[in-house]
């Protein structure tokens, strides 16, 4: 599976655009670090926008039991695809989805484990 990564300025726009999160490289300063908002990223890069980077990748959620296909979330993780998801179905988050009894999916079991219910698949990009 390849994967893109897209740094500096455009990743900041990227991930504004889809409301995902980023990663800073390491530098001699400071140790890498993953889950950084826009306005976080957007601090460092004043200082060195090439230390900002995303590398995109898309997840299907569908749920096991019923087949239902919840769709194709483009994200960084899993767990940023369930947030995706969650958004897109007008949430604030996935743990404010999985409180709802509405019929949405909660995405966690008990232990705050992901629900075995769920399945979260990584697609290749094309």
């Amino acid at each position: 599976m390849t994967k893109t990564t897209i740094t500096g300025r455009a990743a900041i726009e990227y991930a504004r655009e889809r409301g995902l999160a980023l990663s800073r490289y390491s530098d001699p300063t400071e140790g890498a670090r993953e889950g950084l908002t826009v306005d976080e990223a957007e601090l460092i890069a004043a200082e060195d926008p090439g230390l900002i980077h995303i590398t995109p990748r898309k997840f299907r959620i569908s749920n096991r039991v019923s087949g239902h296909d919840f769709g194709i979330y483009e994200a960084s993780s899993r767990e940023e695809a369930l947030e995706v998801m969650a958004r897109d179905a007008g949430y604030d988050s996935a743990e404010e989805m999985g409180k709802v009894g509405d019929g949405a999916p909660n995405p966690w079991d008990e232990e705050r484990k992901l629900n075995d219910d769920l399945e979260i698949v990584e697609i290749p990009l094309a």
